[in-house]
């Protein structure tokens, strides 16, 4: 993608699993959140947004706050707070609970954007919370933030379906990178 991009850390969730925020964690000697912002700033974005819940809210810095319209919804709220509010036709999503997630890998996802947003598929799952999608995503986030069904998988089920996004098969030795922390013991 030659086009500039947006880009969202999505850190507003309950963590109910590791019993206290994720993003204020330290993974290296960095707080999770502050790790995943470098990473989408090493990027180049022309902007960068942090969706943060009720439990946590980043310091000031050079990104902008989202919250959910409607809390407790998932990450697809973090994700239409973002198409909300982004200045760009492209928004790359980064999870915060990714530590091991590379520089040179979202390199390769940003660049293999081109008329459709991209989506990394590890062992037959959408790895939808580090990828990048279009603005026009937004119609079918709200579609699933309305109905019983609010799972991201099947939310990239359906951009697909669309043309809206592509899947990315991942290869074997970049499957690490989508290791997610959601217990203490993840560590």
């Amino acid at each position: 993608m030659k086009e500039p991009f947006s880009a969202v850390v999505l850190a507003g969730g309950r963590s109910t699993r590791m019993g206290r925020p994720k993003a204020t964690l330290e993974f290296a000697g960095i707080p999770l959140w502050l790790r995943q912002v470098a990473l989408a700033q090493s990027l180049g974005t022309r902007d960068i947004m942090i969706s943060s819940g009720p439990d946590w809210s980043p310091e000031r810095g050079p990104w902008k706050v989202v919250s959910d319209r409607v809390p407790g919804k998932g990450p697809l709220g973090g994700l239409q707070a973002a198409l909300d509010s982004m200045s760009t036709e492209w928004l790359l999503v980064l999870a915060v609970d990714m530590p091991d997630m590379m520089q040179d890998f979202l390199e390769r996802l940003v660049a293999s954007a081109r008329t459709r947003g991209v989506v990394p598929l590890v062992d037959g799952f959408y790895q939808g919370l580090a990828a990048i999608y279009p603005r026009t995503m937004r119609g079918i986030v709200d579609e699933a933030l309305g109905g019983e069904d609010r799972s991201l998988q099947s939310l990239v089920g359906r951009a697909l379906e669309m043309g809206l996004v592509d899947a990315m098969p991942v290869a074997d030795a970049d499957k690490p990178l989508f290791r997610n922390l959601n217990r203490p013991e993840d560590f």
